[in-house]
């Protein structure tokens, strides 16, 4: 397959880094050709891992590699071991397992690296003459960066132009403002399943799914994004209950029963299906037309991750975003340029800056304006700019967001920027206006 001219420049990047560091992480938004980009890398290798985490990326990269033409064996589990092939295709656990056991090669290539940091990669990562990263969000799941793997980072085009280029599908966002998000509590990189049960509880919104989805992408293929296991499995049976086709796909399930509930998906069998982290990574269906939130993630791995399942790209299609839980609040976007780095979290800006306006007639939102676009209604100007009706979802838009970050400017002091945090509902105002008093500082 012929590169696209972003890819062969980018791929001339990583082949210079990996020359003068022999460590390099590729940060490559969903819709690039991650793959496809490694595919023509490894046709001029010596000998490579490509190592995986999940079945479902196994099989991704063996119908790449088929269709470049590349030698292939696997180091996995239930496939024997033939020496002499150029490329071996590696499930991570099974290859920490034999490392021992086998040759070294000249390349080694992890996928959705951001996983690194679990115990399985400790022996693989120091395997190899050269090492190359691939993920969309180079970042580990407790916010420290991937330098400690590779010391360069090569950046594909962001996911704005991706979108403006055709490779992948434009995007409606619609969200809520009025979950409750104050009892939410961690464990471990994310929130707790027993919290997000009690937000749920005080909130209109949890229950009002199915409507929307009717409301907003009737018909339209859909994944929905739950916080336990116990919830997937509830979700599709009330969209079961309410006749629409579908599933749930969790880790419950056996490997054939997830394969046949992905192919009834593709084939139109099913129009949703339900799950917790078993889509977000290596379910690349272009016929998903509408990713749903019922679950509130403090992770911005997850969100860019599962915003990323609708965006493959079909001529013609918007994928619909129902944000029933306010993720945008803490993620932005799904197409927000985010200014990744080695270092992590710490290093960077991690506040989503959003700004909407709602109109009083229709209930639309869109960017601050003196006139509503959709039915021409003045504009009137609150203090507060997101502010909505309740149980209703609100379409959200990118050029929105810099207002918030103005609005956060524009708050001087100390006990202003506490204001700004109490009104905002963060859960420690004083503590988040501190950490933005000291940085001006």
């Amino acid at each position: 397959m012929k590169l696209t001219p972003d890819q062969v420049e980018v791929k001339s990047e990583l082949r210079e880094a990996l020359i003068k560091h022999r460590a390099a992480i590729l940060e490559a938004s969903t819709g690039f050709g991650k793959t496809t980009l490694t595919a023509e890398i490894l046709k001029t290798t010596q000998s490579a891992w490509f190592v995986v985490h999940r079945k479902r990326l196994f099989k991704d990269v063996e119908r790449t590699l088929e269709r470049e033409g590349i030698d292939y064996g696997y180091i996995a589990a239930g496939r024997p071991y033939v020496a002499g092939h150029k490329v071996y295709i590696c499930m991570a656990r099974t290859l920490a397992n034999r490392i021992d056991d086998i040759p070294e090669p000249h390349l080694v290539v992890i996928d959705e690296a951001h996983n690194v940091a679990a115990k399985t990669y400790d022996k693989i990562v120091t395997k190899g003459n050269f090492r190359l990263l691939l993920t969309a969000t180079p970042e580990r799941s407790d916010g420290r960066g991937l330098g400690e793997y590779a010391p360069v980072m090569v950046s594909a085009p962001p996911m704005t132009w991706l979108i403006e280029n055709k490779r992948l599908s434009p995007f409606r966002y619609f969200a809520p403002s009025n979950i409750d998000r104050k009892d939410l509590k961690k464990q471990g990189a994310d929130f707790s399943n027993s919290s997000v049960d009690d937000a749920f509880q005080k909130s209109t919104i949890h229950g009002d799914c199915i409507e929307h989805y009717k409301k907003h992408a009737d018909g339209v293929t859909a994944l929905v994004f739950c916080h336990s296991i116990k919830a997937a499995q509830e979700t599709a049976e009330q969209f079961i209950a309410a006749g629409i086709p579908a599933a749930s796909l969790e880790s419950s399930i056996g490997d054939d029963e997830g394969d046949e509930v992905c192919e009834a998906l593709a084939a139109g069998n099913l129009q949703v299906v339900t799950s917790v982290n078993m889509v977000l990574e290596g379910y690349d269906l272009p016929a998903i037309g509408c990713v749903i939130w019922k679950r509130p993630t403090d992770s911005l791995i997850v969100s860019k991750q599962g915003n990323g399942r609708g965006l493959r790209y079909i001529e013609g299609k918007t994928c619909i975003i129902l944000d029933l839980v306010g993720n945008y609040t803490r993620h932005g976007l799904p197409d927000r340029v985010i200014d990744w780095n080695l270092e992590g979290k710490k290093k960077r800006d991690t506040e989503a800056n959003i700004a909407v306006r709602e109109c009083k007639v229709c209930q639309a939102c869109f960017s601050p304006a003196p006139e509503c676009p959709e039915c021409g209604a003045p504009v009137v100007v609150e203090e507060r700019v997101i502010k909505q009706t309740k149980g209703e979802l609100a379409e959200i838009k990118q050029h929105e967001m810099q207002e918030r970050k103005k609005e956060r400017g524009k708050a001087q002091t100390l006990d202003q920027l506490v204001q700004l945090g109490k009104d905002r509902g963060y859960k420690n105002p004083k503590f988040w206006a501190l950490k933005v008093y000291k940085g001006r500082k």
